[in-house]
């Protein structure tokens, strides 16, 4: 996919300047249009007017795009981006497949994190199937063994 106009004047780095604190290599486009970039910072500054307090009406972002009632596709109506192999190279991803793939092996490398005690992947399904209780012994082990750690060093 071809950069809009909008990205000719950043320059290539590997620091996190772009939409989704992405880098420019990973990400196209790698800023917003202006006009939903505003309107996203208002929205920010009336929340913080508000002490916090969401002022818009709560919704279901996951469906939002299938109700019959949304705005038709258009400038601003909707933001999507496309993510670039996390190489480096700035390269489309082969097949969604593949970004896939990248995307699982990423959120399984934060084991590798000093302060993560453990990784326990979950499986929709098996929850649905099996229901929780493997997943929950799974969680009960890692909270026990981390207990008598504590308790061991006092």
């Amino acid at each position: 996919m071809p950069r809009p106009l909008r990205d000719a004047s950043i320059e290539v780095s590997d620091e996190r300047v772009c939409q989704a604190k992405l880098r420019f290599n990973e990400v196209v486009p790698c800023k917003l249009d202006e006009d939903v970039e505003l309107r996203m910072k208002r929205k920010a500054v009336i929340g913080y007017i508000n002490n916090g307090k969401d002022t818009m009406p709560k919704r279901n972002r996951l469906t939002d795009i299938h109700q019959t009632n949304t705005k038709k596709a258009g400038v601003g109506t909707r933001t999507p981006f496309y993510e670039l192999k996390i190489d480096g190279s700035g390269k489309p991803y082969d097949s969604i497949l593949d970004m896939r793939a990248d995307k699982i092996a990423n959120h399984l490398s934060v084991k590798e994190f000093n302060w993560i005690e453990d990784v326990i992947p979950l499986q929709y399904e098996s929850v649905v199937e099996e229901g929780p209780m493997n997943f929950l012994e799974k969680v009960e082990s890692i909270v026990v063994s981390r207990y008598h750690r504590l308790i061991f060093l006092y």
